[in-house]
Parts: C-alpha cells; sequence; structure tokens
C-alpha cells in the first residue's frame, strides 16, 4: 500500500499481521459447542478429485475426476471438513488401484477425526470396448460406477462397497405376449432398460464376472450398428428377459452362482439389484428391484 491507502489501513494490517504471528496456524477444536449425546452425521457431498482410477480386476474400466463423499459419525467432537478433504488429497500421486486409495484415505480419516463411523465413496462414468455382433463395428459400453469403503468404530472388519449400472436392449413385454397367437410370439417393439447392482462385502468386490455374465445372458445396448448387427440385436433381445422382476430374478441368480468369482472364501456379500424400464408408448417407467445375502 502507499499514499493515502497506507495512511487509512496500515494499522489495521499490522494488526492482523501481530495477530497472526501470536496465534499461527489455529487450533481445530475438537468438542462440540453443545454436547450432544447422540450420534450426528456430518457429510461432505460430491467432492470432484481430480484423479485417474482403476478398479483393479477390470483395468480397462477407467474412471476419472470422481465425485467424492466423506461421511462421519460423531459423538460430543466436531466434524472438520479440513481433515475430510485431507484424506482425500494426501495420498500418493500414483496411487490409482482404487481400493488401496480408499483403504489408505479411510485409515487417514480414522487416525486424524475423532468419529465412531467413517465412510467414503468415489462416483464416477466409466466404459468397457466391444464388436457389433455382425460387423464388428467399435463401440463402447457405459458404466456408471462407485466405490466405497466404511468402517464403524472400534473396527472390527471394514466393509467395502461397489456399484455400477449399464444399460441393456429388451423388448415390450405386453405387445410380445399379449399378440402372440397360435403359440408363436407375436411381434413387438425394443426398448431401452437399466441394470443397476450393488455389493456390500468384507472384501473388495470383483466386477468383471458379473459384466461377462450379463453381457452373455442379458442384451447389452451397442453404441455404434450396422444395418446386419441392428439385426442381430434385436433377435438376441427376444431371448432375454423382458418383465424388470423377471431381469432381477435372472440377475441375481447369476450373482449367486459366480460368487465365489466375486469375493474369497469366508467372506460374506449383501447384494442389491435394481432394474428400471425406459417405457417407449407409456408415460411411466417400470422398476424391480430385490436384495440378496450370500455366505
Amino acid at each position: 500500500m502507499q499514499g493515502k491507502q497506507k495512511e487509512e489501513f496500515q494499522a489495521v494490517v499490522d494488526q492482523w499481521k501481530e495477530t497472526a504471528r501470536k496465534y499461527g496456524k489455529g487450533v481445530e477444536e475438537e468438542t462440540m459447542e453443545f454436547g450432544v449425546e447422540y450420534p450426528t452425521r456430518v457429510t461432505m457431498h460430491k467432492y470432484t478429485l481430480g484423479r485417474l482410477f482403476v478398479i483393479p480386476d477390470t483395468p480397462q474400466y477407467m474412471f476419472a475426476n470422481p465425485a467424492a463423499t466423506v461421511g462421519v459419525r460423531i459423538l460430543k467432537t466436531k466434524a472438520h471438513i479440513n481433515r475430510l478433504i485431507r484424506s482425500l488429497e494426501e495420498q500418493g500421486p500414483d496411487v490409482t488401484d482404487v481400493w488401496v486409495f480408499l483403504q489408505g484415505a479411510l485409515d487417514q480419516l480414522a487416525r486424524e477425526h475423532p468419529a465412531v463411523e467413517y465412510d467414503i465413496t468415489l462416483e464416477g462414468m466409466s466404459a468397457g470396448r466391444h464388436e457389433s455382433y455382425a460387423t464388428n463395428i467399435q463401440q463402447t459400453q457405459e458404466f456408471a460406477i462407485a466405490c466405497g469403503v466404511s468402517r464403524v468404530a472400534p473396527r472390527v472388519a471394514d466393509t467395502f462397497y461397489l456399484m455400477f449400472r449399464t444399460p441393456v436392449h429388451t423388448v415390450c413385454p405386453f405387445i410380445l405376449h399379449e399378440t402372440a397367437e397360435d403359440g408363436h410370439v407375436g411381434p413387438s417393439h425394443t426398448q431401452r432398460a437399466y441394470v443397476q447392482v450393488e455389493m456390500w462385502a468384507t472384501h473388495p468386490p470383483k466386477m468383471s464376472p458379473i459384466i461377462r455374465e450379463i453381457n452373455t445372458r442379458l442384451q447389452p445396448c451397442q453404441s455404434a450398428m450396422k444395418i446386419p448387427d441392428e439385426a442381430v440385436q434385436v433377435l438376441r433381445a427376444y431371448s432375454t428377459p423382458t418383465y424388470t422382476e423377471d431381469a432381477v430374478f435372472r440377475v441375481l441368480k447369476i450373482i449367486r452362482g459366480i460368487k465365489d468369482e466375486l469375493v474369497p472364501s469366508g467372506h460374506t456379500m449383501k447384494t442389491k439389484v435394481f432394474i428400471q424400464s425406459l417405457e417407449s408408448i407409456f408415460q411411466n417407467d417400470m422398476t424391480s428391484e430385490a436384495e440378496d445375502e450370500i455366505e
């Protein structure tokens, strides 16, 4: 500052400089102003984290700059957003394995922040590459992905969370079944549905076995096709479940059948399957969901 500004404001600036020297970086208070006697959840939602991650069993499905949600359940202690952020930002810059990152972030959060529960979740978009059925056109299969880890104090075992959501191709069940004549399947129009799978386990669950089975036993949507590809695509869709509840049942049976591929022996897993059909005639969509616990 110079001239008139210096004359008018220098004394205030000097006062704040002296205060900063006296108190340094300050003290993060640990005790809440009001002594709350019950656990209170505090959450930092959708923090954009500038990093690239891979799920180790499916390294082709990378996701970048995920939205991170960090939560703590506190009892008589303050929640410090800086500690929540630091648990994310202070992990090694070379860590790309999402489970290694989440475990390290949760360990740091538990060390630095008093709480009775902790959880961290990363959400992002990913994609796989495959070919069309007839002409082998390269295309993209999209996935919404979420990976997380949670802990209850005192620590017994962490819970790992995996979610993915991907579109599949199906046919209208009403036309397919109601117009059938003489035992022959009637004509139908096609539509898009979404399969969402959530898993909670005592070991990081694998994603690739479920995707393999869904792409074999359901009908993934295609992002690029020529006329011969479209013919095969529609014909394949006729062999897949048409009602959302049938699709839920099929996916749950798939998961139960390949459980040993998803988590190591001795670990437990809970799963939830959600199917949403985007109706192309009616103005309302249909959904179905169910849960299963697998030991």
